[in-house]
């Protein structure tokens, strides 16, 4: 359902699903002395619409899910077959600010000239794409990683806390009121369930240790600023065609402009999967080299002269600075050997690594995971008939590896 709140003089918006039967499914959870039901957090791209990100990424899709002869998230249930608590989750989806389209830009600024932007796509001599940074067909969307993206000034971390904090208390208010109505079954009588309730300090309706991120570019980069900047919260990161950090601008900026979010005090361990394209050439991976930490750009060389236009867009930190920084976080110390996996080219067409090493990630909690296709753009894969990756594999990795202390 849609939402809308309030925040910093703002009106931001995000959609919020609660499984049918929520309530009921809270007082089992609470039977086997969990407070709540997991909460999913899903973070759009930049520029991309919120609802077709949805589309893409519907995470209501395993509340229906059965399991397969190993315990994983499987098929769909038939019709009637009662669903499994494990696959019961809150979800929500919190939108980006927005910002000038060229239309909306030409209606506002006649007369003044545009900057110089290549149509779409453009394809440079060495086969770089270079997308422009205005765009028409709907509200441009975009979260502030403190680096790249949209509204250096908003403060997107506490606008995902106030649309948590509203969303408890309504179901908070909305499980009380239905008290008289509730399963007989249902475990009132169980010490510190009215006051988990009742009081604002006590644990809330999300289960403290199954708080998981899902973010897609843009959306991933905030992923890891939500981490670093609300620690011991979470304990799962799964970063798609993402980023943990780098310079505001890739020539222009110092080191001492550059941002890292990773995460770097806490108790508890965070779990991290990186899924990206060595096509990408938005968001570039980087090399596989441990210590290869060169800003990655996703624009093309362009005539000589400083400052020129490419000097204005940002270098980002490759995929081996987000996997060193978590497995120093999570106190992993371990080699590991690349394992072929599938890829949008079909089998081994893809490569993996984890910390520690294993053929199965989930054996290990927390665990670092990196996985690069070969073929894999920064857009486009979620179409494609040869796609591998669902909500199911996400919400698996999710389930394997709730907060632990690291």
């Amino acid at each position: 359902m849609p939402y809308s709140l309030m925040h910093n003089g703002v009106m931001r918006e995000f959609d919020f699903y609660a499984p049918p039967g929520w309530e009921y499914w809270v007082g089992k959870a609470w039977e086997q002395r969990r407070v709540g039901l997991p909460l999913v957090i899903a973070l759009h791209g930049g520029a991309e619409d919120p609802l077709k990100f949805q589309e893409d990424w519907f995470f209501p899709r395993v509340w229906n899910l059965g399991l397969d002869s190993r315990g994983n998230p499987g098929d769909p249930l038939p019709s009637g077959d009662p669903r499994i608590l494990d696959h019961q989750c809150f979800v929500l989806y919190p939108y980006g600010l927005g910002w000038m389209t060229q239309s909306l830009f030409d209606l506002v600024y006649r007369g003044i000239d545009l900057p110089a932007i290549p149509p779409v796509p453009a394809i440079f001599p060495n086969g770089t794409k270079l997308r422009p940074l205005y765009r028409d067909g709907g509200t441009v969307r975009a979260f502030n990683p403190g680096f790249s993206g949209w509204g250096a000034q908003a403060n997107d971390v506490s606008f995902i806390k106030a649309a948590m904090d509203a969303m408890n208390d309504m179901l908070k208010q909305a499980l009380l009121a239905a008290a008289g109505g509730l399963p007989a079954d249902f475990p009132w009588e169980q010490p510190s369930v009215r006051p988990s309730l009742t009081e604002r300090t006590s644990p809330d309706l999300f289960d403290q240790y199954r708080r998981f991120v899902f973010g897609y570019s843009n959306g991933a980069m905030f992923g890891h600023r939500l981490v670093n900047q609300m620690p011991d919260y979470w304990a799962a990161l799964w970063a798609m065609s993402g980023t943990c950090g780098g310079k505001p601008y890739v020539n222009v900026s110092t080191d001492s402009d550059r941002v890292v979010n990773l995460p770097d005090d806490g108790l508890y361990g965070v779990s991290f999967f990186a899924h990206h394209g060595d096509m990408d050439t938005t968001v570039p991976p980087g090399d596989w080299g441990e210590d290869d930490f060169v800003y990655q750009s996703p624009q093309p060389e362009m005539d000589p002269g400083f400052p020129s236009s490419s000097d204005y867009l940002p270098g980002y930190l490759p995929l081996t600075q987000a996997s060193k920084g978590y497995r120093t976080y999570d106190n992993i110390d371990d080699h590991s050997p690349f394992r072929l996996r599938t890829g949008l080219g079909g089998a081994d067409q893809a490569k993996s690594k984890s910390w520690p090493d294993a053929e199965n990630w989930d054996h290990f909690n927390p665990t670092v995971v990196i996985y690069r296709d070969y073929e894999m753009e920064h857009t486009g894969f979620t179409q494609s008939a040869k796609r591998y990756f669902f909500e199911k594999d996400v919400w698996r990795f999710f389930e394997r590896h709730p907060r632990v202390l690291r």
